[in-house]
């Protein structure tokens, strides 16, 4: 949980999780807030990362895109690609195009919900100007255990 929130906060200085959960692929359509986020019992104020890594088999550029209700980054390699930051009236898209070979990338989604009314993110790619699609779990992976 974290004090009123207006923006992502910075994720260095909060500690450790108060709640953890794994989730196969990032597709939480807009929903109401007060049904939290899955797997947490966190319904308003709070901020989630999302940590793993990415595989990517085809060398391309992909516009990599964040749809979210509130404040949404996303990071490849420890490097900010996407900036989809503040509280939003209703769920909305940024994205970026980003040239990547073969291997897998260090992933990590940011994401805050401020006190309501919605919920929403969603991670989705399209590769060389194709059609955009959620990315689907088979290339997402947990991180490794330390």
């Amino acid at each position: 949980s974290i004090e009123s929130a207006t923006a992502l906060p910075d994720f260095s200085s909060l500690g450790n999780a108060t709640e953890m959960a794994a989730i196969d692929m990032v597709n939480i359509a807009s929903k109401d807030a007060s049904e939290g986020f899955p797997g947490l019992t966190l319904t308003q104020n709070y901020a989630v990362r999302l940590n793993g890594s990415i595989n990517i088999t085809a060398e391309a550029e992909y516009e990599l895109c964040i749809n979210s209700d509130d404040g949404s980054q996303l990071l490849l390699e420890n490097t900010l690609v996407v900036d989809n930051d503040g509280i939003k009236d209703e769920a909305s898209e940024a994205c970026a195009l980003v040239y990547l070979t073969p291997g897998e990338y260090q992933l990590a989604i940011h994401y805050f919900q401020a006190d309501g009314p919605k919920l929403a993110l969603q991670f989705a790619w399209a590769q060389d100007g194709g059609d955009k699609q959620l990315v689907p779990s088979e290339v997402l992976f947990k991180p490794v255990a330390r």
